[in-house]
């Protein structure tokens, strides 16, 4: 449960974010085809990112590999011309941020009962 609200909420951010600003994806060498969604932020970073977190806050010792995976992807979204690096960096802060955001409030709000938000 808590890695799906965690995505979700990541999710409902970007989309905002990429409504408000209209930033356009990168086109370097016509790699990118017109007319696709927006660029910033980036939707798989913000997602790792949440994944990241909740592998902290659950299973602390996957924490390095939830790391290298957040490397990975943010690597993945730029070298495949499909964000700016700034779109990434910005991303995967948004998935943390959300994640840290929803399990603030699941524990303000039932408290004890973090070990059931699987």
């Amino acid at each position: 449960m808590f890695l799906c609200l965690s995505i979700a909420a990541s999710g409902a951010v970007v989309n905002l974010v990429k409504f408000i600003v209209m930033r356009s994806r990168p086109n370097w060498h016509g790699a990118i085809p017109e007319g696709g969604s927006f660029s910033f932020p980036s939707g798989h970073a913000a997602t790792i990112g949440a994944v990241a977190v909740v592998c902290m806050l659950r299973w602390p010792k996957m924490l390095p590999m939830a790391l290298i995976l957040v490397a990975l992807v943010a690597l993945n979204r730029v070298m495949s011309q499909n964000h700016h690096i700034t779109d990434v960096i910005v991303g995967v802060t948004f998935g943390m941020i959300s994640a840290l955001v929803v399990q603030w409030c699941w524990w303000k709000y039932h408290p004890g009962t973090f070990a059931d938000m699987g």
